[in-house]
């Protein structure tokens, strides 16, 4: 039999190609119809198995130690004790160390008295502040060297009295732990049910991305802008098959030990920088071609996961405490909007000549501050913006200097929009009073919005609050204290 000539090879060729070809149309339209690799934004593999079928699949809590151990009393009586371990902040605590006042209480509370645990990172336990107008603050080491404010001013010292004040004998056990995010306190929280107390108080959300950071922070991210943006990426061939590889070569990565690039600080933490998240939001931004923003909330992945997170280890703490007839009370940490921002960002939309306009007219902004020409600093924070609608410094500024110049209530509002830029997300997310407030209203625990109480005071006293309550991004000043603990007595004597 004749072999086919040269031009009817080529013919077959050609057909098997088109064929080829009109079946990716057709799995491409398959794709699209089953779900598979949904969105318009790019997201590691790692971060979309944290959030999965709505529920957390990512788990990073280290338990290590027990945080309570049973030690008799003086007088020989039972009682519970921190373990040495967390005490010293060497007890293998989430993420990597942290450390616990030295708490040493009877095993059951007194007759008539009620007992409370206060629960949270270093805010709920009273690690003195950091900022420069917060070093007259009293302070005492703890003995992993953190210096703490003393036990009779931090927010349980404060709340004893002012329920006391209220004719309700309380006594309220600090189990509060540096660098600790809901996760861990998850942990603490239903080791803490064995102190037999009538109630739990949650005082938290300042390190919830912390764990996320952790978790993340081998991730290999995309180095070059057409890997997570452009036509290419609306591909969901392009995207099973990109996410296969990439998830693959994260796998074989989170393996490999971390570089300890930092020293641990007294406490025991070892600084997780506010880079590892931004990096994974400045991705998601340039595959989206737009700042990931809506009317001041952020949609991206990461903050969306965080969300998801918090709210899973708040429904298991209160489920938990529940089933022991115990009451739980939460209170989701303020956003101190006047801190600045950990992390810049950018509208990807915007030229690089755009954005180093920006950068310069918000630091020109801030010096004009310096030199209380607020005109002028509004003036150029409002251009800064208009450059650049997607820098956190710039909408940092503008918030300044709107109030500098007597509109606190739009400074509140440039602010909201500079914390949801700051894509470190280091900082407690104003979103997560929303979040205590539905898993209250669903499984019957109770609750207050502190971000929303403190920024309504803000848009009427002007921004310098802030100021009064925190001493950093995080930690209260003993002001801030006395005003949480009063929130904390208002719920519990009130019935939220």
């Amino acid at each position: 039999m004749a072999s086919p000539s040269p031009a009817r090879r080529w013919l077959f060729r050609g057909l098997a190609v088109l064929v080829g070809l009109s079946a990716l149309p057709a799995l491409e339209l398959g794709l699209r119809v089953v779900g598979v690799q949904p969105g318009g934004t790019w997201e590691p593999p790692r971060l979309v198995q944290i959030v999965e079928e709505g529920q957390v699949a990512g788990g990073f809590t280290v338990r290590a130690t027990p945080h309570w151990v049973p030690e008799s009393l003086p007088d020989g009586s039972p009682g519970f004790r921190v373990h040495e371990a967390h005490r010293r902040g060497k007890g293998g605590g989430f993420p990597v160390g942290g450390s616990m006042r030295d708490v040493h209480v009877s095993a059951q509370p007194a007759p008539g008295v009620q007992r409370y645990v206060i629960l949270g990172g270093s805010a709920a336990l009273g690690l003195r502040p950091m900022g420069p107008a917060s070093r007259k603050v009293p302070s005492e080491p703890l003995p992993s060297g953190a210096a703490a404010v003393p036990e009779s001013i931090a927010i349980g010292g404060q709340l004893e009295q002012r329920l006391a004040e209220r004719g309700v004998s309380a006594e309220v056990v600090n189990a509060g732990m540096i660098a600790q995010d809901s996760g861990a306190v998850r942990v603490i929280a239903e080791e803490s049910l064995a102190l037999r107390p009538t109630g739990l108080l949650l005082y938290l959300g300042n390190n919830e991305g912390i764990g996320m950071a952790w978790a993340m922070r081998d991730l290999d991210l995309p180095e070059v802008v057409p890997a997570v943006r452009g036509a290419l990426r609306h591909s969901r061939i392009y995207r099973v098959l990109a996410g296969f590889i990439v998830e693959q070569r994260q796998q074989a990565n989170a393996s490999a030990p971390m570089v300890k690039k930092k020293t641990p600080s007294p406490g025991g933490q070892l600084e997780i920088g506010p880079e590892v998240l931004a990096r994974i939001g400045r991705a998601q931004w340039q595959s989206a071609g737009v700042p990931l923003v809506d009317d001041g909330v952020p949609t991206d992945t990461v903050h969306a996961a965080i969300l998801r997170r918090l709210e899973d280890n708040l429904r298991a703490i209160v489920q938990t405490a529940g089933e022991q007839g115990v009451s739980v009370t939460i209170i989701p940490t303020p956003t101190h909007l006047t801190y600045r921002p950990f992390s810049e960002s950018s509208d990807p939309g915007v030229s690089a000549g755009a954005r180093q306009a920006a950068q310069s007219l918000a630091q020109q902004a801030d010096k004009a501050l310096q030199q209380n020409d607020a005109a002028g600093a509004l003036s150029l924070a409002r251009e800064a913006v208009d450059q650049d609608p997607g820098s956190a410094g710039a909408w940092f500024q503008l918030g300044r200097a709107l109030d500098a110049t007597g509109s606190p209530d739009a400074a509140v509002d440039a602010l909201e929009e500079a914390v949801a830029r700051d894509l470190s997300r280091k900082r407690t997310q104003p979103a997560f009073g929303a979040v205590a407030a539905r898993v209250c209203a669903e499984l019957g625990c109770r609750t207050t919005d502190a971000h929303a109480a403190l920024s309504r005071r803000a848009r009427e006293e002007g921004i310098a609050v802030y100021d009064e309550i925190l001493g950093d991004h995080e930690h209260l000043n003993p002001a801030g204290n006395a005003w949480v603990a009063g929130l904390f007595a208002d719920l519990l004597t009130d019935g939220g």
